[in-house]
């Protein structure tokens, strides 16, 4: 291998080869002055990595504009049960509504940590924020493989460049969860899809069966991918069924698990509806009207319809994005997290006409650079945006509870006027004690058991409590005289229902 080769792989265009897996009709011919050159192409796309890595380490050490209370309390704390023996159970791993490979895979990763020393949560905390930083890093790399299939190298890097930066995947790269995995493994099935090498059909629905299994909403989607199968390989049904058996072992492992877990197979997902359809659990959380994903990202959006105009070739990344909006429009409880796959799928799709209309002379050039500027504004605008009040309260908490973990003394902690669900949970406490959690402060003395306390900052003077660090919007407060042989109260890691049924 020479050293052009060997510096400009794996990144390098693929020039001696001739492309076979997209008909012309559906292609771009390629740029004017020819592909770019092997070294030119790597070293342009390792940089855009580099920048990547170095946006996701600088955003990790920020306040989590995307926290949610699932984020914890469905993926971590289960991992650190099963691990370490204690943490918080919520209501959907009481009620049998969640499946437990995530989770498990979570606990795997913490207990091969905990094997070589990293068991405390300023050790495997980074470790796992790090794993995920990494594993975010695969979805630009699907961006570039798939735009270059579809628009040639010069699309390749302006979508790995889109992924890089585009604020919806840089702010989620911290976090390993359903929504997120999904919203990977999504696109590289897609890409499989188009592809039409030996095996690709198979590739591609093996990893539908793990979207499924990880977000089953995206069903409607998975569709789309098995048409894009049927269609790019001229209607042949024996390559759909090859995507649908791979797709059926992915998918049979979280059946696998059920069954190991809760006693039958893809019992939680029927329990799941269950409990969203017959007692309307979705609906506690609010339910939103149908123009909330428009409202939430009109920017991407607006990229995804501009796209439009290359139909032809945009179409096998549009129509998935259409479907997922669609089928999370007619729910009635939105979340921005839930249509996560569309963000990767967006900024893929507005690279291939955005690589044709930047040549020279190309006819929309002047829209493409307009594009391209809006692009690089929104995202520095929200980068620089300050964070959300409970992003902030998030923080604060997490630094909280740094410093109660050096508390030698702290045999009962309670927490007042802050709210369970913003609790950053065992994973972070690492401490098999009681745990009392309040909305308000007493009227009457705290119980002699409790000997450390956090209270929202200016919270009212507590009765032989100290303030011994504030954290900007959360206090740590101390009992001065704390007695050894007070009585605790219960350790208790359960989670109260929000609904009966």
């Amino acid at each position: 291998m020479t050293r052009t080769r060997l510096l400009a792989w794996p990144f390098r265009a693929r020039t001696c080869v001739q492309r076979q897996t997209i008909p012309d009709a559906d292609r771009l011919p390629e740029d004017e002055d020819g592909e770019a050159s092997g070294l030119a192409y790597g070293s342009i796309a390792t940089m855009i990595f580099v920048v990547a890595l170095a946006l996701r380490v600088w955003r990790a050490q920020l306040p989590d504009d995307t926290v949610y209370a699932d984020d914890i309390f469905q993926m971590l704390e289960p991992a650190h049960r099963l691990v370490f023996g204690y943490g918080y159970i919520a209501w959907e791993f009481v009620a049998g509504v969640r499946n437990w490979l995530l989770p498990g895979t979570l606990a795997l990763v913490l207990g091969g940590l905990s094997r070589i020393g990293l068991d405390q949560p300023e050790t495997y905390g980074p470790a796992i924020t790090g794993l995920s930083i990494l594993i975010s890093l695969f979805p630009i790399e699907v961006a570039r493989r798939t735009a270059h299939l579809i628009g040639g190298s010069r699309a390749g890097l302006f979508a790995a460049a889109a992924a890089a930066i585009y604020p919806p995947l840089l702010f989620a790269a911290q976090k390993i969860t359903p929504e997120i995995l999904a919203g990977y493994i999504l696109p590289a099935a897609i890409l499989f899809a188009l592809r039409t090498s030996r095996g690709s059909a198979a590739a591609s629905g093996l990893l539908c069966g793990f979207v499924a299994g990880l977000r089953i909403h995206y069903a409607p989607a998975l569709l789309v991918v098995a048409w894009i199968i049927f269609v790019r390989r001229h209607k042949d049904w024996t390559s759909v069924r090859s995507a649908v058996a791979f797709g059926a072992v992915s998918f049979s492992l979280f059946g696998l698990v059920d069954w190991w877990t809760w006693g039958a197979p893809f019992v939680s997902y029927l329990r799941a509806i269950e409990v969203n359809i017959l007692y309307g659990v979705a609906s506690y959380f609010g339910e939103m009207p149908f123009y909330f994903y428009i409202a939430m990202f009109p920017f991407g959006i607006g990229l995804a319809l501009i796209s439009v105009l290359d139909w032809p070739r945009t179409r096998w990344l549009l129509l998935p994005v259409a479907a997922i909006l669609l089928v999370h429009t007619l729910i009635g409880h939105k979340e921005p997290r839930f249509v996560f796959a569309i963000h990767l799928l967006t900024v893929t799709a507005i690279a291939i006409p955005l690589a044709k209309w930047t040549r020279k002379g190309a006819e929309r050039r002047l829209l493409a650079f307009a594009v391209c500027l809006c692009s690089v504004v929104m995202c520095a605008k929200s980068y620089l945006m300050p964070s959300r009040p409970e992003a902030l309260l998030a923080a604060d908490y997490r630094l909280a509870i740094a410093e109660l973990r050096g508390q030698s003394d702290m045999r009962a902690l309670a927490t007042y006027g802050v709210g369970l669900y913003n609790f950053p949970g065992a994973f972070w406490l690492h401490r098999n004690i009681p745990i009392v959690h309040d909305d308000e402060i007493p009227s009457t003395s705290i119980p002699p058991g409790i000997t450390h306390a956090v209270v929202i900052a200016g919270a009212p003077v507590t009765d032989g409590f100290e303030t011994i660090r504030t954290y900007g919007r959360l206090e740590v407060r101390k009992r001065i005289n704390i007695d050894q042989e007070a009585v605790l109260p219960p350790v208790d890691w359960s989670m109260p229902a929000i609904f009966s049924w």
